[in-house]
């Protein structure tokens, strides 16, 4: 089994799905299968993925949010926690990864913040009386493999 950590507000929700999950299993009887499934049709049977993709693809075009994949949105998540500066673990632990080394080769590898963000930690261990230029003033100019610079991109050459 795995730990899952859950912010209050999620945890609400989901307290009201099981509510309601347990008022239509009374109402469903022995038609109610019982798999414990969170997300579920209404008959308890899993949600056919063909229908989960089109309800997610709905709710983006309602909300006028850009598709990308559900996967894709993991890797969201994880990218923004480290680019953000949350601990590897952290991230490692909400990800569910087993080994850390997983997180920091999937994750940890190609984020040119992290190097920004080293350099101007070490400046400022190393000239204490200095004014380091605070991350959100760091220049994002990143030279690709060809030696051209990406203004804002990320460079792929590894």
């Amino acid at each position: 089994k795995r730990f899952l950590q859950v912010q209050t507000d999620a945890l609400v929700g989901l307290r009201i799905i099981k509510e309601n999950q347990e008022f239509i299993k009374r109402e469903k009887g022995s038609l109610w299968n019982p798999l414990g499934l969170v997300f579920c049709e209404p008959s308890g049977r899993p949600i056919n993925p063909s229908t989960q993709l089109s309800r997610y693809k709905r709710f983006l075009k309602k909300h006028a949010i850009r598709y990308i994949t559900i996967h894709d949105n993991r890797h969201t998540f994880a990218e923004l926690l480290v680019g953000d500066e949350a601990q590897l673990q952290q991230v490692q632990q909400a990800l569910g990864h087993h080994d850390i080394q997983v997180t920091k080769n999937v994750y940890a590898r190609d984020i040119p913040v992290l190097g920004q963000q080293a350099t101007a930690h070490i400046a400022r261990l190393l000239f204490p009386q200095s004014d380091v230029a605070p991350m959100a003033k760091l220049p994002k100019v990143i030279k690709t493999s060809s030696g051209r610079k990406n203004p804002g991109g990320r460079s792929r050459a590894s």
